[in-house]
């Protein structure tokens, strides 16, 4: 027994010295290309946006204590780096440069990805349970998110 727990101790410490080596940073950003500052956002999405999808897609992430683990930091990182890619709302200008129908897009699988519940993504609600989109909130994203569209055209 006592070999045990001296074996799992050397693991445990390995293992949160090892968990020094990832410390992510967020890129810095330039406040005034963020969707925030080119768009009315109704402070209720604003909201929602920055508590359910925040982590993912913007400059702001808040990197949580486990993401400083080597195997479970480079996920995280992965999937930060692929939100961050598929939309960024503190870089909104640069989907704006690719066209009015790419940031309509954007916007549109807000909604769309809403209402089928594949964002937040499951695995990160099982972290953050927060996050999770009620009824009324994926209503509140798919009707300013067309009234965007609208205006966009």
């Amino acid at each position: 027994m006592r070999g045990r727990i001296t074996i799992a101790a050397v693991l445990l410490g390995a293992l949160c010295l090892l968990g020094n080596v990832h410390n992510f940073e967020n890129p810095v950003s330039n406040p005034s290309i963020a969707l925030f500052e080119m768009v009315e956002v109704p402070q209720p999405v604003r909201t929602i946006l920055n508590r359910s999808c925040a982590d993912c897609h913007t400059n702001n992430t808040h990197w949580p204590w486990y993401s400083k683990f080597p195997v479970i930091g480079s996920m995280i990182e992965a999937h930060v780096r692929k939100g961050r890619a598929e939309l960024n709302l503190s870089e909104w200008r640069k989907h704006l440069d690719q066209g009015r129908e790419e940031a309509a897009s954007r916007i549109s699988g807000i909604c769309e990805l809403s209402m089928t519940r594949t964002m937040p993504p499951t695995g990160y609600l099982a972290l953050h349970p927060d996050a999770r989109l009620s009824a009324q909130e994926i209503d509140t994203l798919c009707r300013w998110s067309t009234a965007l569209q609208t205006k966009m055209q």
